[in-house]
């Protein structure tokens, strides 16, 4: 099975800064030599910009870093001790599943070229889990890679919220894209994969009516972040 899966979301307290994605991804890399093979593949995510201020999406606009690794306890400890000087640390341990995997070509620990849209999303309160699992797997990531021109997709179910305080999110999501106009463009965002007009409103209005059935709307936050995996 392997290390489990954690998830460490930093706020920083500021807006958006490219200091803050550099800054996490020195101390992440210094962390990996540190502990060696303790640790394996490691992602940062960081709001390195600020987002559109019109947009399809209502994204967040604080300094919001996130750093997905897989490793145990103790190593996850001092990777805590590392980040804590620059925010507050919320950590998760999660179950990740990829339905589509994104074929990186950029050097490891470089900018991916295009956004990452991170949702931090809890349940609708009507929904058992199962029920909550069913509409998430079942209905709405197919209806989310028929839509939306995914360059990747990484589920993050939260299995167990490490830190007193932190929000009880139960799900992460990670959706990667190749260009920034795939995420600003509703034609782009929502026309599928010919990116049509015609099937742009229709697809926003299937895929809106969709998550008010699974998620609790208004709790879920929306991230536009650059992404780096540390090979």
């Amino acid at each position: 099975m392997g290390a489990p899966k954690s998830i460490l979301i930093l706020r920083a307290g500021t807006s958006a800064a490219p200091e803050l994605g550099r800054e996490v991804a020195r101390r992440v890399s210094a962390w990996r030599s540190a502990v060696g093979r303790a640790a394996g593949d490691v992602a940062v995510h960081a709001t390195e910009a600020p987002p559109p201020r019109i947009s399809l999406v209502p994204f967040r606009r604080e300094g919001l870093a996130m750093v997905s690794v897989r490793a145990e306890p103790d190593a996850i400890g001092a990777l805590r001790s590392g980040l804590a000087p620059l925010g507050r640390i919320e950590g998760y341990r999660v179950e990740e599943s990829v339905p589509r995997a994104r074929t990186a070509t950029e050097p490891a620990g470089a900018i991916a070229p295009g956004p990452a849209l991170v949702t931090l999303f809890r349940k609708h309160p009507r929904l058992d889990r199962d029920a909550f699992l069913r509409e998430w797997h079942g209905h709405h990531t197919p209806l989310a890679l028929a839509v939306h021109p995914l360059a990747g997709y990484v589920r993050n179910v939260v299995e167990e919220v490490l830190d007193e305080g932190a929000p009880a999110w139960d799900g992460i999501v990670v959706e990667t894209f190749a260009g920034h106009e795939d995420v600003r463009s509703m034609v782009r965002f929502f026309g599928g994969p010919t990116a049509s007009a015609l099937r742009a409103l229709p697809n926003a209005i299937r895929v809106g009516r969709h998550a008010a059935r699974f998620l609790d709307l208004g709790t879920i936050e929306n991230h536009l972040m650059t992404e780096r995996v540390l090979g």
